[in-house]
């Protein structure tokens, strides 16, 4: 009797214990996808579809929805023309235009540049428009959204690379989603566009019309975010001025210095770690760009 006992708590603990790991597992995994809402590179993701992906795209994580998607990502002169050549240094606009054909989803996207032939970064994203970001993995510049958004048009400023550099291919992943904080019922879809380098097509392309400056804002908050990914701290600073090396450093609340190095940041939102060398409660987190500025956080370490 004792026996039968014992092996009914046992059996009776041990689905206890199940219903609780399972419970903790589905919350942590709804955190990581919920975090991905202001952009997966924000959080170590790269999923463009790329090679240098490993061809992963958001179906990595997303998946089951049906709105009739589709998506157009071109490189434009500032006169609203479709190019297939690049210029040298010229600066042009990559716009993506969302469609669906059912329901009102929202969006999300993620693009990169890189050389066709070696997949070697192009970093030609200029300054961001507010709502989006272009961060770095694995030392591939990404641009995507910062939050979901309803619109069907994103402008993003590009300047074409250096003469020699060769044919650029653009890779670029939306994703749509029905907005439940779940990965279920989104459909992502991706694509590229690839254009040679060339000459100069028009004769003056400084004083053309630029139909595209008005219509975008540009982010110029020097926004800095401190998080934790994978157990190392992380600093994500919005770099507003041009490519510039800055000051990182931690402090405790009297002041004592815990941790200081220099980085080297590009123009948008940059990720790099810190060392805070196991300290915990609050702490300082401190940028002094080279051009003066300086951004302060205070945070909790856990």
């Amino acid at each position: 009797m004792k026996l039968k006992i014992y092996q009914l708590v046992k059996s009776t603990v041990n689905r206890k214990l199940l219903a609780v790991s399972l419970a903790l597992a589905v919350t942590c995994f709804s955190v990581v996808l919920l975090s991905y809402k202001d952009g997966p590179a924000s959080h170590g993701e790269h999923v463009t579809g790329a090679p240098f992906d490993s061809s992963q795209y958001c179906t990595k994580c997303h998946g089951g929805g049906n709105f009739g998607p589709s998506f157009s990502a071109r490189l434009y002169r500032p006169d609203k023309t479709v190019v297939t050549a690049y210029t040298p240094g010229t600066t042009y606009y990559f716009v993506i235009i969302t469609k669906n054909t059912t329901g009102v989803p929202l969006h999300g996207f993620q693009t990169t540049s890189a050389t066709t032939t070696t997949g070697t970064n192009v970093n030609g994203w200029k300054n961001p428009p507010v709502g989006t970001a272009n961060r770095v993995v694995l030392a591939h510049n990404y641009v995507e959204h910062t939050a979901p958004f309803s619109g069907d048009t994103t402008i993003l400023p590009w300047k074409a690379p250096a003469a020699g550099t060769g044919s650029v291919t653009f890779y670029t992943a939306c994703n749509f989603v029905n907005g439940n904080n779940k990965p279920t019922g989104d459909q992502p879809i991706k694509g590229t566009f690839t254009v040679a380098e060339g000459v100069a097509t028009f004769a003056d392309e400084t004083g053309t019309v630029d139909y595209f400056a008005s219509k975008i804002q540009t982010d110029k908050t020097r926004d800095l975010v401190v998080y934790k990914h994978g157990g190392i701290i992380n600093m994500r600073y919005n770099n507003t001025g041009d490519n510039q090396t800055a000051v990182v450093q931690l402090n405790d609340m009297q002041g004592n210095l815990i941790y200081r190095g220099k980085v080297l940041l590009n123009q948008g939102n940059n990720i790099f770690p810190v060392q805070a060398n196991n300290s915990k409660g609050f702490v300082v987190a401190t940028v002094i760009t080279a051009d003066g500025v300086k951004t302060t956080r205070k945070i909790i370490l856990e």
